[in-house]
C-alpha cells in the first residue's frame, strides 16, 4: 500500500489515507502549537485555495480538474458569488473600453 503515498499529502504508512476528522485534529494541534489563528479545517483550506485561484482569474476548468471535479458545476454552485463579482468587474471594464470608441 505504500505506493499510494507518492501523490497523497495526508498519508500514514500504518493507517493509509487519513480521515477528514483526523486531518482536522492534526491541523488544530499544529496551529495551536504554532499560535496561528484562526484554526482552519481541511475543508476550509480547500475553500480558501479555490477562492484564491478564482480571485486570481485562473480558468475554472483548470481549477475543477486540479481539485478533482469532473466538471465546473460544483465550483459554479459553491463559488457563484465570487464569479458574479468577477463578471461585474469584467463587464464594467468592457463598458469602459467600449466607451472610448
Amino acid at each position: 500500500m505504500s505506493y499510494l503515498s507518492d501523490d497523497i499529502v495526508f498519508f500514514d504508512q500504518r493507517h493509509g489515507i487519513l480521515s477528514n476528522h483526523s486531518i482536522n485534529d492534526h491541523l488544530k494541534k499544529y496551529l495551536t502549537i504554532l499560535d496561528i489563528s484562526p484554526i482552519i479545517t481541511a475543508t476550509g483550506t480547500r475553500h480558501t485555495y479555490i477562492s484564491v485561484l478564482l480571485a486570481e482569474k485562473y480558468d475554472i476548468k483548470t481549477i475543477a480538474k486540479i481539485v478533482g471535479h469532473k466538471n465546473t458545476i460544483q465550483i459554479r454552485e459553491t463559488y457563484g458569488h465570487l464569479l458574479k463579482e468577477e463578471y461585474n468587474s469584467e463587464w464594467q471594464a468592457i463598458k469602459d473600453t467600449m466607451s472610448e470608441f
